[in-house]
C-alpha cells in the first residue's frame, strides 16, 4: 500500500465499507478519489469499484451515489 496517500474509511453497515485514497490535502469534493465498497455476503468478501473502474477520478463525498460493480 502506497503510504502517501491519504485514506478515508466509512462503515455505513455490518456488511458494507467504502474506502477511499487520494492525495493529502485533496477536497473529499473533487474527482481524484480512488473508491471501493468492501461487501460481505454469507461469509464472503466482495471488493466492487465505482462503476467497475478501479481509477482515481471519483469524489469521496459521493461515495454512496455511485453504482458499484
Amino acid at each position: 500500500m502506497d503510504m502517501s496517500l491519504t485514506t478515508r474509511l466509512d462503515e455505513v453497515s455490518a456488511t458494507a465499507t467504502y474506502i477511499g485514497r487520494a492525495a493529502p490535502g485533496s477536497s473529499e469534493t473533487a474527482p481524484v478519489w480512488q473508491l471501493k465498497l468492501l461487501e460481505t455476503t454469507n461469509a464472503v468478501l466482495a471488493v466492487k469499484y465505482p462503476n467497475g473502474v478501479n481509477n482515481f477520478n471519483s469524489v469521496w463525498a459521493d461515495r454512496a451515489l455511485y453504482q458499484y460493480s
